[in-house]
């Protein structure tokens, strides 16, 4: 019986090492895998306001204005005046003067063959404005009865009469050259001089001379253009040169002056 027994505990014993040793070759178990950490999501960025896009105008059609035909016709264009112009009417050239009338100075000429245009007209005497052919940039005047006229003369604007002027003042001594023998003095200058005008004037004018006198202002009255002429002397009691001039102050301001040589040979 004992030796049973201790068979049977050894049989035991081997089982259990035998059990022992087949778990050991099992797979192990994986062990549980851990639950996922939760992320709070975060909190999505204020979405931009879409700004409402006004819609394009629909595309209509732009009605045709409907041709009204005019109850009154157009007018014609008025064509505009040509200007007149003149040239001389017989087969001899003519004077241009400076004024609107014969009493005025010669100041140019219109030949035959030229054409000029008219720029100005005289109410009174019917005279004609023209450029001066002679005189570029300057003006003068010619009889109507004088001219040729193309064009309308009335289209030409009405003009005064110019101021009449003193146009030259012409002074000499004489003799020009003086010899004193034996410087004998005093000798004297024999003067003489002229003033011309442009047309009727009345001018003013003094007497002056080299060695400081000067004479009380005169008048002299022109009727027409022309020239008057005056004398006068001049004494000296020296050899030198001496002059002598007449200064105009009125119409206008112009002055003429003479000269002249007393020597002792």
């Amino acid at each position: 019986m004992r030796t049973s027994h201790k068979a049977l505990s050894l049989s035991i014993a081997s089982l259990m090492s035998l059990a022992l040793a087949c778990s050991s070759l099992l797979p192990q178990a994986a062990p549980p895998a851990a639950a996922p950490t939760q992320v709070a999501p975060s909190e999505p960025p204020p979405a931009a306001q879409a700004t409402d896009t006004p819609a394009p105008p629909s595309a209509t059609d732009t009605p045709v204005p409907t041709q009204v035909p005019s109850s009154t016709s157009t007018p014609e264009a008025t064509a505009t005046p040509a200007k007149p112009f003149v040239s001389p009417l017989g087969a001899e050239d003519i004077a241009c003067r400076y004024g609107p009338d014969d009493d005025y100075s010669v100041d140019g000429g219109l030949k035959v063959g030229e054409r000029v245009p008219v720029t100005g007209r005289d109410s009174l005497t019917g005279w004609l404005q023209i450029e001066n052919p002679r005189r570029v940039g300057k003006f003068c005047w010619v009889s109507v009865s004088q001219v040729q006229v193309e064009g309308d003369p009335s289209l030409a604007s009405v003009l005064p009469a110019p101021a009449s002027i003193v146009a030259v003042v012409s002074v000499s001594l004489k003799p020009a050259n003086i010899e004193a023998p034996g410087c004998t003095f005093p000798v004297t200058f024999d003067v003489s001089f002229s003033i011309s005008t442009t047309g009727p004037a009345k001018v003013t004018f003094f007497r002056e001379k080299s060695n400081g006198s000067k004479a009380a202002k005169e008048t002299v009255e022109f009727k027409s253009s022309g020239t008057k002429s005056f004398s006068d002397s001049y004494e000296v009691g020296s050899a030198d040169d001496y002059w002598f001039s007449v200064n105009v102050t009125a119409p206008n301001a112009i002055t003429g002056r003479g000269e002249g040589v007393v020597e002792c040979p």
